[in-house]
């Protein structure tokens, strides 16, 4: 059997995003069906940056967006809906929305009203320490168990991008500062969840972090401002007196030890591979083809 389910891990800049889309030309190539789900979009799984709403205060989210979008454009948009509704999905009795989504690809919240709204679907996350950790773990099993509940049966080949370690290990680590053991736990839950979809995860190596972040930190975009802000105030970096570059590359340091060691507690197949390794895609060839 054949990968049903490819995560995609690194740390923050590694080359996630290239190694994703490099999977996905390579299983199309095979004539494969593949759906690939970047960070922030809406997403089956990851609640990262995605509000989590009842469905009266997604129907209210919706009067504010169109309400302040005709206040700052002057006339009424019919497409905003259809965006909203485009980003967002059904769960567990609420409407996850895909709230970052509307930001990046839309630019809805350029307003200073709208970004009042933005701060409140923020404040509707259930990451960020948002919730409790049982509230959290809850939410999060549900939505794996609900996704392979409707994967098994389809032959499409799914890849997700930073979606198992990354983005879960930000709260597991950043706010709930869970033990290694505890997390190790959560991770065996999760493994025996998806391990009828045959996983695999692809990860990508940062053998020199000090150059990564430096890298990274050139960009100077939202992505790293916010990553900055992150390290400064969350309880870990308080706890540990992280700031500014050298928290980011302690962080780092922190998050590759950890990733290494719950890669090799779960019982799903990894394949390790170097930024440079996807220029060609052969070493990926090899394992996914």
């Amino acid at each position: 059997m054949k990968n049903r389910l490819v995560f995609v891990e690194g740390l923050p800049g590694a080359g996630k995003t290239t190694c994703a889309k490099k999977i996905c030309e390579l299983q199309k190539a095979q004539g494969r069906k593949v759906k690939r789900y970047r960070e922030h979009e809406v997403h089956p799984v990851d609640m990262t940056r995605q509000a989590y709403l009842s469905v009266a205060e997604f129907k209210d989210i919706i009067k504010k967006i169109e309400k302040a979008w005709l206040n700052n454009n002057g006339k009424p948009s019919e497409a905003i809906q259809n965006l909203i509704q485009k980003e967002s999905m059904q769960f567990n009795e609420h409407i996850v929305l895909a709230y970052w989504q509307l930001l990046f690809e839309y630019d809805i919240f350029k307003n200073p009203d709208e970004r009042e709204i933005l701060a409140e679907l923020r404040s509707k996350e259930i990451c960020d320490g948002n919730v409790s950790f049982s509230l959290y773990s809850d939410i999060y099993i549900k939505r794996f168990k609900d996704f392979v509940d409707k994967s098994i049966s389809t032959d499409i080949t799914i890849i997700f991008e930073g979606t198992l370690i990354q983005n879960i290990l930000f709260d597991l680590i950043g706010y709930y500062m869970l033990s290694d053991n505890e997390i190790f736990e959560f991770y065996k839950k999760l493994e025996r969840i998806i391990a009828c979809l045959n996983p695999i995860i692809v990860y990508v190596n940062a053998s020199h972090i000090n150059d990564l972040v430096e890298r990274t930190s050139k960009r100077k975009d939202m992505w790293y401002e916010g990553m900055l802000n992150w390290i400064s105030k969350s309880p870990y970096g308080l706890k540990h007196n992280l700031s500014g570059i050298d928290g980011i590359i302690m962080f780092c340091e922190k998050r590759k030890k950890l990733d290494e060691s719950i890669l090799s507690h779960i019982g799903v197949e990894c394949l390790f591979v170097d930024y440079e390794d996807l220029k060609g895609g052969d070493v990926l060839c090899q394992i996914l083809c």
